[in-house]
């Protein structure tokens, strides 16, 4: 059975301001440390996956590529999971998120060479404004600060590389301040 969700993304990366990989355009796509340590935040407003209601669900994946670029490969990455996830829902959201059910994710699973084992934690969002704080057990905090242009209006990403590839409508972009820790 297919599945479908429709989330809100928050991305934190360890490059200066904006993740190049977005863009997908391998000449851009240099990571600025070589390396690179990211979480995604996903906070899920509806879905469903072989008959499993998903929405609700809170999960982070944190990644880290050796680098130069994230085509590269060879990645590590771990999937937390809100404690409020039921055994089902836990099960499925592994599966979407590691590429296993197919989809747009399969490509970022097939990115990562060694999958850690998922962890069940509480992850406490707190938003101020432009800005939000999630911090994900003892493990680590995703942050970030909604850019704007000079009108105030959130700046976006559409139809680019990554994010098309991944079948996001619209991104809207947003700097991690430092202070982000994975």
């Amino acid at each position: 059975m297919a599945w479908n969700i429709t989330a809100q993304m928050i991305e934190s990366c360890s490059c200066n301001m904006l993740c190049p990989c977005w863009f997908a355009v391998q000449e851009l796509m240099v990571m600025d440390q070589g390396w690179c340590a990211g979480a995604m935040l996903f906070r899920v407003q509806e879905g469903s996956s072989e008959g499993v209601n998903l929405g609700g669900r809170t999960l982070v994946v944190a990644t880290h590529f050796p680098g130069p670029t994230l085509y590269d490969g060879n990645g590590t990455a771990r999937v937390y999971i809100d404690e409020g996830t039921n055994a089902d829902q836990r099960r499925e959201l592994e599966a979407i998120f590691q590429g296993k059910k197919g989809g747009p994710w399969e490509i970022v699973g097939g990115l990562v060479t060694k999958w850690l084992p998922t962890q069940t934690t509480k992850i406490e969002i707190r938003e101020d404004g432009d800005s939000l704080t999630a911090t994900v057990g003892s493990f680590g905090q995703v942050k970030s600060q909604r850019l704007k242009d000079e009108a105030g209006r959130p700046m976006t990403l559409k139809n680019a590389g990554f994010a098309s590839a991944l079948q996001f409508e619209n991104l809207t972009m947003e700097l991690a301040p430092s202070g982000s820790q994975w």
